[in-house]
């Protein structure tokens, strides 16, 4: 999967990142995978633009996926909820949102370019080699599985 933006405002996506007056919404770092995936994009920053990363990470404000963060209500996706409440003023998380954020007429997704983007691997381990387990570790790996993944916004499985 890769990241992306969710923002009240229009603009291009760098364009969005450099504007100081703007507030970026994260998952928590070292709570939640989404929050270190957008650190390390942070890194990515200050490499294409020196300084614009941890310009990023201070004005970063992780509102999900920690101890204390906010609650979001049940049926609300996090990014659009957090935005529309004034908690930030754009959110960088997930790009397999994009199906649902993009019929919210109220937000506006934004692609991060592959070429900046962060692949987020996921790896899959069984501890329980159960029928059940085993069952899911079966329709994961298979063609339907794969095809249900991919229409989530996950890339398909590679043999690396």
């Amino acid at each position: 999967n890769k990241l992306s933006l969710v923002s009240n405002r229009t603009g291009v996506w760098l364009d969005l990142l450099r504007d100081p007056t703007l507030r970026p919404g994260t998952s928590t770092p070292g709570c939640d995978p989404s929050g270190d995936y957008t650190w390390a994009f942070f890194d990515n920053m200050d490499v294409l633009e020196p300084g614009l990363g941890q310009q990023l990470r201070t004005r970063a404000i992780p509102l999900v996926g920690g101890r204390d963060t906010v609650k979001i209500p049940q049926g609300e996706l996090a990014s659009a909820w957090i935005l529309r409440q004034g908690l930030a003023d754009l959110f960088i998380g997930y790009a397999h949102y994009a199906h649902a954020l993009r019929a919210m007429p109220d937000v506006h997704y934004v692609a991060i370019p592959d070429e900046h983007n962060i692949r987020c691997e996921y790896q899959l381990a069984v501890l329980d080699a159960s029928n059940e387990v085993m069952a899911l570790v079966d329709f994961i790996l298979s063609r339907g599985g794969q095809e249900f993944l991919s229409a989530a916004g996950f890339l398909p499985l590679n043999d690396e």
